[in-house]
């Protein structure tokens, strides 16, 4: 249960998770969050001043959602910070006590009612058991409407706002253990009115494929020679509504040619120049069972692509003096799968100047510079041309100047002035 004080910090906070971390936490039992992966810019567990009220090592972040969404959330429970706690009960709330949290949910057809200041007023409260690895999954699908949902935010890794806010406040914990004496990863999801998408769950969404006419980039031919593995995009989560799910380049390049093994993804998704973003893969063999500690290598501007876009990774950035169309990637990282098989990359956009905004985010994207496009396609590798992975490309945007009306006084003599930076006329002094 959560204490008076320390659900209104939540509220406070606006709280949200990560993916699973490595590290232990004075050994104490942890819930940690796997999926949906969190953007590790939106972690306000230091800022928000939340260590006076649960253990060390807890952590929480935010996401922005659209109204309508469906998202299962996903934990692994350990007993100590390692070791697998297996047939646990964990209390799952929704619409957290004291957190303010008014976003309308249902859990497993139940509807959760919005927070209230007592030790029970959670909107709704489910339990769970874990299984023999210690993980839990638990589905919330929210119900607002994009009348009454958050303004969009300027990108996924914007403040919270500090009024109007619709959000819900999500909160896990092993039953019977207080703050103290757990590690927790505490959520908040602040709905808005984007389009409505499936997140969390175990790999790839499932969508229904949607031809685009637009041509693209050609890959780098492979021949199949071994056993591979599946490597599958767990964020940024991609759906028919907020991307553009190229069912017709998978068909080029698994079906029609032999460059990659059948079962490839692709996806073409616009953001903001200059965003943070997160990039997850989750990886699993042939049978579906996670694989951890393996090395997962990501393509950025991959060769043959004709990706300009500049892209970093702390120092590491795209080198544009590589040619792709001699087989060059513009830049190679690497990073090892977690417990739960998901490797992950933060990654940065560097350019200020990108496409014109799509009138919606399914809009055919432009194939090459010469088209106006500014994109960076990524594709990841474990074992290499046996495995089967998912393609994404990030177009990125910068939306249009706006003029803006200024009033100049002169006297008892007013006149307004409009440009993208306009100026008062001389005499005249900028009414406040």
């Amino acid at each position: 249960m959560i204490s008076g004080v320390t659900a209104l910090a939540l509220a406070v906070a606006g709280l949200g998770m990560t993916a699973l971390s490595q590290a232990k936490a004075s050994g104490l039992p942890t819930v940690r969050v796997v999926t949906p992966v969190f953007n590790p810019a939106n972690e306000t567990f230091a800022s928000d001043g939340l260590g006076a009220y649960y253990a060390a090592g807890g952590r929480s972040y935010y996401m922005y959602v659209g109204a309508g969404s469906t998202i299962t959330i996903s934990y692994a429970v350990t007993t100590d910070g390692t070791t697998p706690a297996a047939d646990k009960t964990i209390d799952f709330m929704v619409n957290a006590p004291y957190s303010a949290s008014t976003a309308a949910w249902t859990v497993n057809g139940a509807s959760v009612g919005p927070s209230a200041n007592s030790a029970t007023g959670y909107g709704l409260m489910v339990t769970g058991k874990t299984d023999a690895k210690g993980q839990v999954s638990f589905t919330v699908k929210n119900v607002d409407t994009a009348a009454t949902a958050e303004a969009l935010p300027a990108s996924e890794t914007a403040p919270r706002a500090a009024t109007g806010r619709v959000y819900g406040n999500i909160k896990a914990v092993i039953d019977g253990l207080s703050d103290m004496q757990q590690v927790e990863d505490l959520l908040t999801f602040d709905i808005t009115k984007a389009a409505a998408s499936t997140l969390g769950g175990a790999g790839t969404p499932v969508v229904t494929p949607t031809p685009s006419a637009t041509a693209s980039a050609t890959p780098t031919p492979t021949a199949t020679t071994a056993a591979g593995v599946n490597i599958r995009l767990v964020s940024p989560v991609l759906t028919d509504t907020n991307s553009i799910h190229r069912a017709d380049l998978e068909k080029l390049f698994s079906v029609d040619n032999t460059w990659y093994p059948v079962g490839v993804g692709f996806h073409q998704i616009y953001l903001p120049t200059g965003s943070k973003f997160v990039v997850a893969y989750k990886v699993t063999d042939t049978s579906g069972a996670t694989l951890s500690g393996k090395t997962v290598k990501l393509h950025v501007n991959k060769a043959y692509s004709k990706s300009n876009a500049k892209v970093a990774q702390g120092t590491n950035a795209t080198d544009a003096t590589k040619d792709d169309s001699q087989g060059n990637d513009q830049l190679v990282l690497s990073a090892v799968t977690n417990s739960s098989g998901i490797a992950t990359f933060n990654l940065q956009n560097l350019d200020t100047k990108g496409e014109v905004v799509p009138a919606k985010p399914t809009a055919p994207a432009p194939v090459d510079a010469s088209n106006g496009a500014v994109f960076s396609q990524f594709y990841p590798e474990v074992n290499g041309a046996t495995d089967i992975a998912d393609f994404f490309e990030i177009h990125f945007t910068t939306a249009p100047a706006t003029k803006v009306i200024i009033a100049c006084v002169k006297g008892k003599v007013t006149k307004k002035v409009s440009g993208l930076k306009p100026l008062c006329p001389k005499g005249y002094t900028k009414k406040k």
